[in-house]
C-alpha cells in the first residue's frame, strides 16, 4: 500500500456460503435485503484463488500454507497456552450417528466447563495408556499430547467432514490405524458415561466420539507482521496473529466500533467467522440471518466509511481463495462489473 492508505480486510469463511447454500443466495438477498451486499459483489475487483479457509489465513498472515497445516498447535497458541516443542493434534468432542451403510458426523459440540472436566476424567485413563494427554485449552478447544517423537497421522479438518459420511476422513498414513483404533474406543467409553445420559435426558446431543484432526508443531514466527493489528476470536486465526506479530484484539460488537480503532493508516485484518459455522451445516434460513445482521452492523458502515475516504480500500475475502477489492469510487457510474461466483 501507498503511504497515507488504509486497508480495511475482513476475513468472512462462509460469505456467499458453500454449494449446499447456493441456490439459497438469490432467495435469500430477496427475503433478508442483502442488496448493498449484491452491489458491493457485482462491482468490486474480485480476485480469484484457490486457497481453502485456513490455509488462506496463513497466506494473509506470511505464514507457509503447505499441508499438512499444524492446526492443532496454532489453535493451541491461539487461546494462549504454550504449543512449543510438542506435537499437538485437536481432539474435538462431536457427535457422531449411524445412517444405513455410512456414520455421519451430525456436530461438533462444546459442552460446559463441568461437563468438559467430567468427560477428560472419564477418558484420560485410556489415553493415558498409550503415552497420550488429553487436554483442554483455555477456550475449551480439546488437545491431544503426541509422546516425544510420535508423527501425527495425516487427518481431515472437521469442518471438512461437518455433516458428511466420515469414512474417507479418518486417519491414514503413518500410524492412521492406531487412531483409528483409538478413536473406536473412545465411542465406546463414551457410549454409557454419565455426561451423555444427563444431555440426552436434557434433550441435547451427546459427545460420542472425538475427532483427531490438525497435527504437527508450532511453526517458527513469521519475520515481520503483514498487518498493522488483527482482530479475531476464532483459536487459529488468534494463534496466527500471534505468530507474525500483530497485535491482537477481540472483534467488537458492530464496524462502527472497529472503524475508530483504525484511524490511522495501516493494514486492518479482522476475522468474522460467525457464518461459517451455519455455510458447513447447510442451514439457510441462520445463515441468511446472520448475513443479513452482518450487513447492517459491518459491510454498511464500512461502505459508508470508504465513501468519505478517497485514500482507503476494503478488502472482502471469502475463505476460499477469493476476495474483492473496493474503492471510494465503486458507485460511481460507468464502473465496470465484475462477475462473482457463486458456490458450486
Amino acid at each position: 500500500m501507498k503511504g497515507g492508505e488504509r486497508e480495511w480486510a475482513l476475513y468472512v469463511p462462509g460469505l456467499l456460503g458453500t454449494a449446499a447454500l447456493s441456490r439459497h443466495f438469490e432467495a435469500a438477498a430477496a427475503a433478508e435485503d442483502l442488496g448493498l451486499l449484491a452491489r458491493v459483489l457485482s462491482r468490486a475487483a474480485y480476485q480469484v484463488g484457490g486457497s481453502g479457509v485456513y490455509e488462506g489465513l496463513f497466506q494473509l498472515c506470511a505464514l507457509p500454507s503447505e499441508a499438512p497445516l499444524p492446526l492443532a498447535a496454532v489453535s493451541r497458541y491461539g487461546e494462549g497456552e504454550d504449543a512449543a516443542e510438542a506435537c499437538w493434534l485437536r481432539a474435538d468432542p462431536v457427535c457422531l450417528e449411524a445412517d444405513r451403510d455410512c456414520v455421519v458426523m451430525r456436530d461438533h459440540l462444546a459442552p460446559s466447563p463441568e461437563q468438559c472436566r467430567a468427560f477428560l476424567a472419564h477418558l484420560q485413563g485410556h489415553l493415558a495408556a498409550d503415552g497420550l494427554a488429553l487436554e483442554t485449552g483455555a477456550a475449551g478447544c480439546w488437545y491431544v499430547r503426541l509422546k516425544d517423537g510420535a508423527p501425527p497421522p495425516e487427518t481431515t479438518p472437521l469442518h471438512e467432514v461437518l455433516g458428511r459420511d466420515i469414512h474417507g476422513g479418518l486417519p491414514r498414513g503413518a500410524g492412521g490405524a492406531f487412531w483409528r483404533r483409538l478413536l473406536n474406543e473412545t465411542q465406546m467409553l463414551l457410549h454409557d458415561c454419565a455426561v451423555n445420559e444427563a444431555r440426552r435426558a436434557a434433550g441435547t446431543l451427546p459427545v460420542t466420539s472425538l475427532w483427531f484432526w490438525g497435527g504437527g508443531v508450532l511453526p517458527a514466527p513469521a519475520g515481520a507482521s503483514p498487518w498493522t493489528a488483527v482482530w479475531a476470536e476464532e483459536s487459529v486465526a488468534r494463534g496466527l496473529a500471534r505468530l507474525c506479530g500483530a497485535p491482537l484484539h477481540g472483534v467488537p460488537g458492530e464496524g462502527r466500533a472497529w472503524l475508530k480503532q483504525t484511524g490511522t493508516p495501516g493494514r486492518y485484518l479482522l476475522v468474522w467467522d460467525a457464518l461459517w459455522r451455519p455455510a458447513l451445516r447447510a442451514a439457510p434460513e441462520t445463515w441468511a440471518a446472520g448475513l443479513a445482521r452482518w450487513q447492517r452492523d459491518w459491510l454498511a458502515p464500512l461502505v459508508a466509511a470508504l465513501e468519505a475516504d478517497g485514500r482507503a480500500v476494503l478488502s472482502l475475502y471469502d475463505g476460499t481463495g477469493g476476495v474483492w477489492r473496493l474503492r471510494r469510487r465503486f458507485r460511481h457510474k460507468g464502473t465496470r462489473r465484475h462477475g462473482h461466483p457463486l458456490p458450486g
